[in-house]
């Protein structure tokens, strides 16, 4: 159980709204603020478009969408609050404004969590007056269906501030990982990006096309990750365990390693990933697609739900 029961949302783009989606359907008070009005008001809308996915996952939800307090300020908006869940642009300046904002306006023993996807807690902290309640709390896209929130902490976050963000994401269901040490990117990101980063480079030396890349992810090793990640499944292949896997495809990962390439950035490469991207899998409008992955996440979740094949 978690004692945490009024959420602030700050920032309510894509993550933002999510984050209030999910967290409305926990059965907690939220209130919202996000200095950009249009934004603001179109956060029921987008609630209501992530509804009926929560309810796909729990049946005991009820077609009525609980009331959400839209504020007219950040004072207003984190008056009283147990927890923040901020949700502004990835700009390292930016946010280090807004920490000091919402550092200067919600309770003294409210977390203040950012969905920031790469930047560094010590940062974002800098200004703070509090910076003991300060930390990450980076959610995937989208946070309404992904489990997992990385928590990470700068140098001045206090422990007892962290055991409470693992405990209230645990509690409202999330599958929280704290990160051992501060770093840029925090992990599945930069997992994320060394296979982006080796599919620009197959991309670029004419060895594949996007679709060539998305399809062997989609029918090869995605299709394990969903319930094992990259160390088990290579424990799995050298039949008996990591020393055998070693043993038989040292030399090999060695090579491999080398192999893998350093892709250039150029406008060349960008206009053709792109336009190959569109050709591939945007004949249909951006909405229709994203509506078509969240029903693919949800018998997905459905689907690996009971699978902990190491329990």
């Amino acid at each position: 159980m978690t004692d945490i029961k009024t959420i602030a949302v700050v920032g309510t783009g894509t993550i933002g709204a999510g984050w209030a989606a999910y967290f409305l359907s926990r059965g907690l008070h939220v209130r919202a603020f996000d200095p950009q009005p249009e934004s603001l008001a179109r956060l029921p809308e987008r609630i209501s478009a992530a509804w009926p996915v929560l309810r796909e996952l729990d049946g005991s939800l009820s077609e009525t969408i609980p009331e959400i307090i839209l504020a007219a300020s950040m004072e207003e908006a984190l008056d009283g609050v147990d927890f923040v869940q901020e949700s502004g642009p990835e700009n390292e300046d930016l946010k280090i404004r807004l920490f000091a904002d919402m550092d200067a306006f919600a309770p003294p023993d409210a977390i203040i969590a950012s969905s920031s996807s790469s930047l560094l807690v010590s940062r974002l902290q800098s200004a703070c007056t509090r910076p003991e309640r300060c930390l990450v709390g980076h959610p995937f896209n989208p946070p309404y269906l992904i489990p997992l929130v990385e928590i990470v902490a700068g140098p001045k976050t206090a422990g007892w501030a962290v055991e409470r963000a693992e405990t209230f994401y645990r509690a409202i269901g999330k599958q929280p990982l704290v990160l051992a040490k501060e770093i840029s990117g925090y992990i599945a990101n930069r997992l994320q990006n060394a296979i982006f980063k080796e599919s620009m480079h197959l991309i670029q030396t004419g060895a594949a096309t996007v679709e060539d890349v998305d399809n062997a992810m989609r029918y090869g090793p995605g299709l394990r990750w969903a319930f094992m990640g990259p160390f088990l499944t290579y424990a799995l292949g050298g039949g008996t365990g990591m020393r055998r896997y070693f043993e038989i495809f040292e030399e090999e990962i060695a090579t491999s390693w080398n192999e893998l390439g350093q892709p250039e950035m150029t406008d060349e490469l960008r206009e053709t990933v792109i336009a190959q991207a569109e050709a591939f899998f945007m004949k249909r409008s951006v909405a229709e697609v994203a509506t078509r992955r969240d029903e693919a996440l949800v018998n997905l979740l459905k689907a690996t739900s009971a699978l902990d094949i190491t329990g």
